[in-house]
């Protein structure tokens, strides 16, 4: 049996690693969606997040779009922020949740032609 979601952050100056570990599936959510919103709260007034997920146990999609979620929200902070050391086994799953979780579409607007 996997062990429970667990993403620890350790800091060096103005750099964070998240070593994120055991099962983020959406078993898990609660516990897993907790773990992200602290550390994004602790990541607050650094320059740059790496994401370690090579620990990670059981991987789901909705696990998947937690880290992607996590990594997106990082960036909106103005954090450099990259995912490393994916087991090749969930590689397939993250990027298929980036390119789907990709930017919105722009909404043009129509011209009236009248």
């Amino acid at each position: 049996m996997p062990s429970a979601p667990s993403l620890k952050l350790t800091t060096d100056r103005d750099r964070a690693r998240l070593v994120a570990a055991g099962a983020w599936t959406a078993t898990a959510a609660l516990s897993a969606e907790s773990l992200t919103e602290q550390s994004l709260a602790q990541a607050r007034g650094l320059q740059t997040v790496i994401v370690d997920v090579a620990a990670i146990e059981e991987l789901d999609t909705y696990g998947a779009w937690l880290i992607e979620r996590l990594v997106r929200r990082c960036k909106s902070n103005g954090l450099a922020t990259e995912i490393v050391a994916v087991p090749e086994r969930f590689k397939g799953l993250l990027e298929a949740v980036h390119e789907v979780a990709g930017e919105p579409p722009t909404v043009r607007r129509r011209a009236n032609p009248l």
